[in-house]
């Protein structure tokens, strides 16, 4: 059956500048499993359905896919659902705030001047991350262990990141490790390129750090 679809530009206000993402406004009957299939047939870091909500207060769920599995919660996915909700014609229960919920919760987005802002879900895990996990992330980059951040991941300068050789196998019992973006000139934490179990989630370098508490 034919389903509403729209592909959303987010982080710019010129077209093709920004981080894409896919959003089907019609999740409702369609298996994990065709979701799945959907999200890598789009090839975009990521690709989210709209579902009814099933908690209270929300105004609509959002399931979050890469190419190689569902997120919990992700920045610009969100910003691009609620988006294309609202230009789909959704109508906020409450005037002001769309909540959205996900996998991590209930995430309130708000109108600015700027464009749509949310407020980011409490984290899953924080604190300390254990040293011997800090020493395989580093081993697994290929940097020494003085090098890596141990905060909730590991972290590195930008230009010798440039350096780093990933073994994904090596580092496949991780949910997540995040790395600065090599090919931009910033601050080490500011921008970040996130390796998952399946391997390297692309992210457009569009992509600020949208997870407030991910890197310090």
């Amino acid at each position: 059956m034919p389903r509403p679809f729209q592909q959303v530009d987010v982080f710019t206000a010129v077209p093709y500048r920004g981080n894409p993402v896919a959003v089907v406004l019609d999740g409702e009957g369609l298996t994990t499993e065709e979701m799945q299939r959907f999200a890598r047939w789009t090839n975009l870091s990521e690709t989210t359905f709209v579902l009814p909500p099933s908690a209270p207060g929300a105004d609509y769920r959002a399931r979050i896919f890469t190419p190689a599995g569902e997120l919990p919660f992700a920045g610009h996915p969100t910003l691009g659902t609620c988006h294309a909700w609202l230009s789909g014609g959704g109508i906020p229960a409450r005037s002001g705030v769309i909540v959205q919920e996900c996998g991590a919760g209930l995430v309130p987005v708000r109108g600015t001047a700027d464009g749509l802002a949310f407020a980011a879900p409490p984290l899953l895990r924080s604190g300390p991350v254990e040293e011997s996990l800090v020493r395989h992330i580093a081993e697994v980059l290929g940097i020494g262990i003085a090098a890596a951040v141990p905060s909730d991941c590991a972290c590195h300068s930008s230009r010798r990141t440039a350096q780093a050789s990933l073994n994904a196998r090596r580092q496949a019992g991780h949910e997540a490790v995040l790395v600065p973006l090599s090919c931009i000139d910033v601050e080490p934490a500011d921008w970040v390129r996130r390796y998952s179990q399946a391997g390297e989630v692309p992210q457009p370098t569009a992509t600020p750090l949208t997870s407030p508490g991910a890197v310090h």
